[in-house]
């Protein structure tokens, strides 16, 4: 089997790669933007995968992508869902799933152009969805789910002295995570002998930053896949995103490392999504629930890298991408 992926959002492609290579699939990754590139080197993942930067193989633009993809005659293409990426699924006979990571559908900030391409993706034979977090189908229910991969190999409770008291957000600041909700808990909070921590990272950290200073807060600098997980592992408790029904990745790593996590009530989402966090649907249920936890003597009985292990380890994800994509092999041929 041969697969090619095109672009990639939070990693999502350099995780799961490394895990198909290991079950002989030959594949490769490229990457459009400089700064997902500047990402992946930040992050860790640029050795980790066949990784490669599509100007420096002279990709420019919809002609050489196209050429690239039918020299290199993938089994199935896996895209980002951009105009452009649309655009060239119309142009070549390859199987092709169009992959929606989050924000851009949640918040509907697709361009026009995307959208208006997306009515033609699916008249082409072999031009399927898929999502990476089960609130998305509810907007697209006709996509594959394919949970997001994380190396659990790496992501793992480490022997490190804990810091009492101290809470977590390891998300990016903007308003994809409700930070707005975030804030708010923390003026609750503020004053009650508890430390937070931050990445100086998003649109909104500025603001965070203005409206309450510095006291009883450390901003971290963006960093390396091993500074987060020895920053998790250290924190008494972790706060998820609550921008959306669903874990997102610093959720899924707070779980691994077995740090209790604090996030938005997942229920009513239409796959079976049972992540053991603790789930608050109001402020006063976040504020109430973060006291209670860094009062609790010992922390360390949760639940959660079971769960990551069956859903979310790489290796598993892997093995559900092959599987989907040797379902599409069956129906193409079929026809």
């Amino acid at each position: 089997m041969k697969l090619l992926y095109l672009g990639d959002m939070a990693g999502y492609n350099a995780k799961l790669i490394p895990a198909l290579l290991d079950k002989g699939v030959e594949c490769k990754l490229l990457i459009f933007q400089e700064k997902m590139i500047e990402f992946h080197k930040k992050s860790g993942n640029i050795n980790k995968t066949q990784l490669e930067y599509a100007p420096d193989i002279n990709i420019t633009d919809t002609e050489s992508l196209v050429d690239f993809i039918k020299k290199y005659q993938p089994d199935c293409v896996f895209s980002i869902c951009t105009a452009s990426m649309v655009r060239t699924s119309l142009l070549v006979s390859v199987p092709w799933i169009m992959q929606f990571y989050g924000s851009d559908i949640r918040w509907n900030k697709l361009s026009w152009l995307t959208r208006f391409l997306l009515k033609f993706y699916k008249l082409r034979r072999n031009r399927y969805y898929s999502v990476t977090t089960p609130d998305l189908l509810l907007i697209k229910k006709d996509a594959f789910y394919v949970d997001m991969p994380l190396d659990s190999d790496f992501w793992k409770p480490i022997e490190i002295e804990r810091e009492k008291n101290t809470i977590f957000f390891p998300h990016r600041f903007d308003d994809s995570k409700n930070v707005s909700l975030i804030m708010d808990v923390w003026d609750e909070i503020k004053e009650k002998g508890v430390h937070l921590k931050l990445i100086d990272w998003g649109d909104r950290i500025t603001e965070f930053k203005k409206r309450f200073g510095t006291e009883n807060m450390t901003i971290l600098s963006f960093m390396s896949e091993e500074k987060l997980r020895e920053e998790i592992n250290k924190s008494s408790v972790v706060w998820a995103q609550f921008g959306y029904p669903s874990c997102a990745y610093g959720d899924l790593y707070a779980l691994a490392c077995q740090r209790p996590l604090i996030g938005p009530d997942l229920s009513g989402l239409p796959v079976d999504y049972e992540a053991p966090t603790i789930q608050c649907k109001s402020k006063e249920e976040i504020v109430l629930k973060t006291l209670e936890l860094l009062e609790t003597p010992s922390i360390e009985n949760f639940e959660g890298r079971k769960w990551i292990i069956k859903f979310h380890d790489n290796k598993r994800v892997a093995e559900k991408a092959i599987k989907i994509v040797e379902e599409i092999i069956r129906r193409r041929k079929k026809k």
